[in-house]
């Protein structure tokens, strides 16, 4: 399988879309803020000129769902899989993308090293916090297919 991982940088529909022709059978956008917390550390982490943690947790399901529309619209040939990478707090933070239909795979935002983004909780400092980790993976299990 070839996967288009998170990396750094805007990983939205309009950047990932032209990978549907490279041979690329998972496609992963995001990093998403999930949460008011990795919200507000994105603000701040934006100051630093890295405009792609400036993504709001307010609707974001219908958020996604754009993002995989002009992807798929793009190459309504490619049947790959599309994965969201999301930065969260807590286990309830992912409530938000439970019910969405269109993505295929959720990816827990456990790498980010910007420092307002592991104060808050989230990114590397999940690797410290196996207690909540491990709950947001017991809760994605239960509330997605």
């Amino acid at each position: 399988m070839n996967v288009l991982s998170a990396m750094a940088g805007i990983n939205d529909g309009e950047f990932c879309k032209k990978f549907t022709e490279q041979n690329v059978d998972l496609i992963t956008l995001g990093g998403y803020n999930i949460d008011l917390e990795t919200f507000k550390a994105g603000l701040e982490n934006s100051v630093k000129d890295r405009q792609e943690f400036i993504t709001c947790p307010h609707h974001l399901s219908e958020d996604i769902d754009e993002q995989i529309d002009i992807i798929k619209e793009y190459n309504p040939k490619w049947k790959g899989k599309i994965s969201a990478n999301l930065r969260a707090v807590s286990a309830d933070s992912f409530k938000a993308i439970y019910k969405n239909t269109k993505l295929d795979i959720v990816e827990i935002n456990a790498h980010c090293r910007q420092i307002a983004t592991q104060e808050a909780g989230a990114g590397q400092a999940l690797l410290k916090n196996e207690k909540v980790l491990l709950e947001m993976i017991d809760a994605l299990c239960e509330n997605t297919e």
